[in-house]
Order: C-alpha cells, then sequence, then structure tokens
C-alpha cells in the first residue's frame, strides 16, 4: 500500500544544496571594429568583453577560419589582439572571437569587416574625361570635387580597391553629350566604393553614378558599393538612362530617394547577385519592357518602398519577369503587345504585382501579344492593390484583347482588389480565347470576370470567384459551354452567372456551376451550319429577367436538351420576389430539331408573361416528368390550329405535373 509523500520547502532547499544550481556558461561581445565597417591596411586592433561565472580560461581570435591568437590574461574583462593585416586580401575578412571558461564550455561572438587599400592621396577629380584614364587605390581617396564624365569615346576604368568619395550634389556619369565609358569592376575580396565625402555622411550627400544614353556597351558595374548618394528624386543613386550596360555583385544602399533608377530604354546586358537596401524610395524603378534585364540572386531589404516600380509603358519584346522576393508595383497602364514581335511576358511563380489605383495591365489590344503567368499551388502568382489599405475596386484589371495570342494563360493566379469599372470587372477577356486555371478572383468592386461576345477559354476550371460586388461572371451564350468542372462561387453580391442576350450556334454543354445561369437577354440555340445542339447539365438552374425569351429552332435548326433526371433542372424567375409572367418562355419553333428537343425532369416556373411557360409552334419536343406552374397564361402553349404540328396534349397532361397556371395546363389548338 502506498503512502503519501509529502515534500517541504526544506527538503527542496537541501535538495538545491545537494544537486547545485547550473551555472551560466560565458559570454562573449566584440567591441571593435564594428561589424560591416571599413578598415585600411595596416594594424587592426581587435577588442572584445568576455565574462564568465565558472571563471574565464582563454579567449580565442579566429580570422578567415583561422585561429591567429589565444588570450588568457584580460585587463577586466576586456581582451584585445593586434592583427597585422598590412599585407591582407582587400575585401571581406570574418573575425570570431571564442570564449572558453574552466569548465571548457564556450560561446563566441562575429563580425564582418572590409580592408580596404591605403593610398597616397586623397586624388581629386572633375571635369571631363577625353582619354582613356584609369583610377588606382594607391591613389584613394578619390575626391569628385565636380562633375566628373567620360565623353568623345573615352573610358574611365576604376580599380579594384578604389575609394572614391563625392562632394556635396556632384555625379560620375559617362556618355551624356557623346560617346563613354565607365568600367569599374571589383572583386569579391577588393571592391570598389562609391560614398560620401561629408564628415558625417547621411543619405543624399552626393548625387548619382549614371550611363547615359550615349554610354559605350562596355560599361560595366561589378562588386560596388554606392552608398549616401541619391540626392534627386530624378537619378536615385544609381542611374541608367536609355543605356545597356552591365551591373552585378554589387550594393547600393542609403539612398534618399530610389535606389537605382531606369529610364525609358534603359536596361541591362546584365544584372544579378546585387543588393539594394536602406534607400528612402524605391528599390528600382524601371519601364516595363526592360523588366525582363533584371537576372537572378538579388537581394532587396529595408527600402522605404521595398518594390520594383514600373512605369506606364509597353512590352514589345518576349522576355521573363522573375521572382525578385518583393512586389512589382505598376504605377500606369501595362501593354503586352507588338506587330513584328508578338511578344509573349512570362511572370514567374511566387510573384507579386501590385497595382496603382485606375491602371489595367493587358495584351493584345491593337497588336499581337501574349502573358503567360502560371504559377504553382505552393508558388501561387498575385496582381493585387498598391493601396496601403486595399479595398474592392481599387484598380481597374488585367484583360486579354482580340489579338490576344492563344498562348495566353493564366495558372495558379489570384487577382483581387481590382474591378474599378462594371465594363471590365477584375479579369476581362475581350474577343479572345486564352485557358484560365486553378486561379481566384476576389473582392472586385464589380463583376469577377467579364467575357465579351467573341471571348471564350480553351481552358476554364478548378478557379474560385468570391466576394466580388456584382456577378461571379458576364459570358456571352454561345461561349458558356468553354467554363469547365470544378469551379466554386461564393459570397458574390450576385453569386451567379451572368448569360448576355445571344446566339448558341456551336453543340455544347451548359455545366452545373453550383450557381445559376441569370439570362438577361433573349437566347436562341439555331444555326444554318452547325445544327448546334444545346445540352443543360442535370441539377442546373436557369434564371430568366424580365421578358426574356429562351428559344430553339426559329430560323435555322438548333436543339436542347434539359435532361434532369440525374438532378432536377430549373427554369426560374430572377426577380428576387418572383410571380407569374415575370418572363416569356421557353420555346420551340418550327426548325427544331425535334430529336433533339428535351425536357425532361425540369422545374418550369413564373414564366407566360405571353402564352405559357413552355411555346411550341410546329415541333414535337419530348416534355415529360416536368413540374410546370406559376405561370401568368397556360403551362404549355401548342401554337396553332389542329392542324398543325405539335406533342399530343393527352400525353402532356398524363406526364407532367401543372399547378398554379392562370389560363390552365395545355393549351390545345382549336380546329380549323
Amino acid at each position: 500500500m502506498r503512502k503519501n509523500l509529502t515534500i517541504t520547502a526544506a527538503a527542496i532547499a537541501m535538495l538545491f544544496l545537494m544537486v547545485g544550481c547550473p551555472a551560466k556558461g560565458p559570454k562573449i561581445e566584440i567591441k571593435s571594429p564594428a561589424d560591416n565597417a571599413s578598415v585600411s591596411l595596416g594594424n587592426i586592433t581587435i577588442k572584445a568583453v568576455a565574462t564568465a561565472e565558472q571563471g574565464m580560461n582563454r579567449v580565442e581570435f579566429w580570422i578567415d577560419n583561422t585561429v591567429r591568437d589565444t588570450e588568457t590574461t584580460s585587463n577586466a574583462d576586456t581582451f584585445s589582439y593586434i592583427w597585422n593585416a598590412a599585407n591582407a586580401t582587400l575585401g571581406a575578412h570574418s573575425i570570431v572571437a571564442k570564449a572558453y571558461d574552466e569548465k571548457d564550455e564556450s560561446a563566441q561572438d562575429s563580425i564582418k569587416i572590409t580592408i580596404i587599400a591605403g593610398g597616397n592621396g586623397p586624388t581629386y577629380h572633375s571635369g571631363a574625361i577625353d582619354t582613356n584614364e584609369t583610377w588606382w587605390p594607391s591613389g584613394n581617396p578619390h575626391i569628385i570635387q565636380g562633375d566628373v564624365y567620360a565623353q568623345n569615346n573615352a573610358t574611365l576604368t576604376i580599380k579594384p580597391g578604389c575609394i572614391v568619395k563625392f562632394d556635396e550634389d556632384n555625379e560620375l556619369y559617362c556618355g551624356y553629350n557623346s560617346s563613354g565609358a565607365i568600367v569599374a569592376e571589383g572583386t569579391a575580396d577588393s571592391t570598389i566604393t562609391f560614398t560620401s565625402n561629408v564628415a558625417t555622411p547621411a543619405a543624399g550627400d552626393w548625387k548619382s553614378v549614371s550611363a547615359y544614353s550615349n554610354a559605350m556597351s562596355t560599361t560595366s558595374f561589378k562588386y560596388c558599393i554606392f552608398e549616401y548618394g541619391g540626392q534627386s528624386s530624378y537619378y536615385g543613386a544609381f542611374y541608367v538612362g536609355d543605356a545597356n550596360i552591365k551591373f552585378s555583385n554589387s550594393t547600393v544602399r542609403k539612398s534618399e530617394n530610389n535606389g537605382i533608377v531606369v529610364t525609358t530604354n534603359g536596361k541591362f546586358a546584365q544584372f544579378g547577385d546585387n543588393t539594394v537596401t536602406d534607400c528612402n524610395g524605391y528599390a528600382i524603378s524601371i519601364y516595363p519592357e526592360y523588366v525582363r534585364t533584371l537576372g537572378a540572386g538579388n537581394t532587396f531589404s529595408n527600402n522605404t518602398n521595398n518594390a520594383i516600380l514600373i512605369k506606364t509603358g509597353s512590352v514589345t519584346t518576349t522576355g521573363t519577369w522573375l521572382n525578385q522576393g518583393i512586389p512589382y508595383v505598376v504605377a500606369g497602364d501595362v501593354a503586352v503587345a507588338d506587330a513584328a514581335n508578338n511578344p509573349t511576358l512570362t511572370i514567374k511563380p511566387g510573384c507579386v504585382i501590385k497595382f496603382d489605383v485606375d491602371v489595367e495591365f493587358y495584351c493584345g489590344y491593337n497588336d499581337p501579344g501574349a502573358i503567360i503567368a502560371e504559377g504553382t499551388s505552393d508558388s501561387t502568382i498575385t496582381f493585387t492593390s498598391n493601396v496601403s489599405t486595399p479595398s474592392a475596386g481599387d484598380w481597374k484589371s488585367v484583360s486579354a484583347y482580340q489579338n490576344a495570342m492563344s498562348t495566353t494563360s493564366f495558372k495558379y493566379c489570384i487577382f483581387e482588389y481590382g474591378g474599378q469599372s462594371s465594363y471590365y470587372g477584375a479579369f476581362y477577356v475581350n474577343d479572345a480565347n486564352i485557358k484560365f486555371s486553378n486561379s481566384t478572383v476576389r473582392k472586385s468592386g464589380n463583376d469577377g470576370i467579364i467575357v465579351t461576345t467573341n471571348a471564350k477559354f480553351a481552358q476554364f476550371t478548378n478557379n474560385t470567384i468570391a466576394d466580388c460586388n456584382g456577378y461571379a461572371m458576364s459570358i456571352y451564350p454561345e461561349y458558356v459551354r468553354t467554363l469547365g468542372a470544378g469551379n466554386t462561387f461564393t459570397n458574390n453580391l450576385n453569386n451567379a452567372i451572368r448569360v448576355r442576350t445571344g446566339q448558341v450556334s456551336t453543340t455544347g454543354t451548359w455545366l452545373n456551376q453550383s450557381v445559376p445561369y441569370v439570362i438577361e437577354g433573349d437566347v436562341s440555340v439555331e444555326d444554318d451550319i452547325n445544327n448546334p445542339i444545346l445540352t443543360i447539365a442535370a441539377g442546373t438552374t436557369v434564371k430568366l429577367q424580365s421578358d426574356v425569351e429562351f428559344y430553339v429552332g426559329y430560323n435555322n435548326p438548333g436543339g436542347l436538351i434539359a435532361d434532369g433526371t440525374s438532378g432536377w433542372i430549373t427554369f426560374t424567375s430572377a426577380i428576387p420576389s418572383p410571380s407569374r409572367g415575370d418572363w416569356k418562355h421557353l420555346s420551340f419553333y418550327d426548325n427544331s430539331i425535334d430529336a433533339q428537343c428535351k425536357l425532361l425532369k425540369c422545374k418550369i416556373e413564373y414564366g407566360g408573361s405571353n402564352e405559357g411557360n413552355v411555346y411550341v409552334s410546329e415541333a414535337l419536343p419530348e416534355i415529360k416528368n416536368d413540374s410546370i406552374g406559376h405561370s401568368n397564361t397556360y403551362g404549355i402553349y401548342l401554337a396553332g390550329t389542329a392542324s398543325s404540328v405539335y406533342p399530343d396534349p393527352d400525353s402532356l397532361i398524363a406526364n407532367n405535373t401543372f399547378y398554379d397556371n392562370t389560363s390552365g395546363s395545355v393549351r390545345v389548338p382549336p380546329p380549323k
């Protein structure tokens, strides 16, 4: 039998005395140099503060993964080591300080520094460079006292390790009035630094490094640091004016405005592995045609607008917008089209594209063009608002116009807060044939998707349309058949698919999309060449607006099969509070293809504004097992006289259910 066990406070205290409280391990912090500091060649003093409750045993100083010194004595808790770096490699180095206590438990701290060459300078520069010129680190620091510019086919070469300092309001540039080049190619171990000559530097101290329209294609910047520039919002810290240059492995930081500004025809022959950080504007400002020249491996962080600004313009050349890890912000309409190039813009998975107010992003308006935005289930592409507190209708639409190429495709995309215009919706298809799948349209200011007269989908499956302030979709009757399966429509103001007035001239099926089709105007099924048969899938609901007729075979052959055997098909009023006679009728005329005209297990109600819910004139549709009611006239109206062609009235009465029809169940044609 167990005994109760009582542990007293005294017993707990005794346990602590027996076991002992675990002591804390050592602590260490490097106090100098500062992390990311730039230091000159020569002796570098490294100081660290270390403590340990168990007593300090030693502190090790590591340079670039190699132990350089071990200190066992200290002044108070401060340990130091003087590194003779007179012949060290220029560029980045790592410093680690490790502390060990008497129990050999350890802790460490690490920093990075950049060693720059000491020079015989300062060397002062201003004015034109008309012949080839080279700047060496032995002349450090190089001081820009007035604008310096390469022209007349001259090349300014800046060697690794150079430090170039700018007095206020000065610019270094090439190719403004005539051809010129700047080649500033550092190395990973020996960067080139463009910085402020102010004693206490701050963002915007100087203007920019710039390449203008006459900059030679040899112009190149590699392993460079640009800091404290960007005095002008027009230039940013680095400016490309209609030039084609290389820019790689470089850092732009602490600009007063944008980091990099690229004008209308400015572009990059190479742009990769760069960093833009801590700028008081956008990371990059560029035009749409040359976003494709932004390569991979770039890092953008802590900028006031940590995004890539895209100005209004056209994409006329096939290319790709990479996922740069930050949004693209589109400030004005962007078109993808060109008569000669037939461009395709590919947007990579993970991209986020934000739109300013009233902006449209489109392809194929006047000339051919395509957009391929195909994300993945794990990495969607998002088209959204650039308003700080987004709401429905902030921007216009993503659109595919009549010259959109058939390769245009949107897959695993999100479209949100668009639909500023009731004409476009959030996504607009104008007489084009595109693919749209696995995508979401939400929070549109109007309809979610609007499809014009001759527009259709080569694929439309597994999409979601939700929370839109209009219809989920608006489409014309001929191409309702291109709406595929797996789609979801929820919480839209009019949670239905609006079908405009028009003609079905091609055989196809209206699938049950789990929301009603709302017929806005008369719809006919007929064509003298195609002899179309429209099938309405079981379970479908079709709602008709006031005075609307849905008819078959009036002028040309056509058929309608509405077989609800596996799930009732409903034809009813689109009026919120329905009443008899809200709409006209379902009609079969003399050009109906009788064998392909069937109303089976359909619920047909609130029609009959004239004649009846169902109207038959010189046709023999199969009408059976239907529920027909709330007509303002007859349930079924058989037109003509006794000699006309029509189904047997007795069979119609026997095989269907009629209720609440003002004029009766079936109108029987009178004798001649």
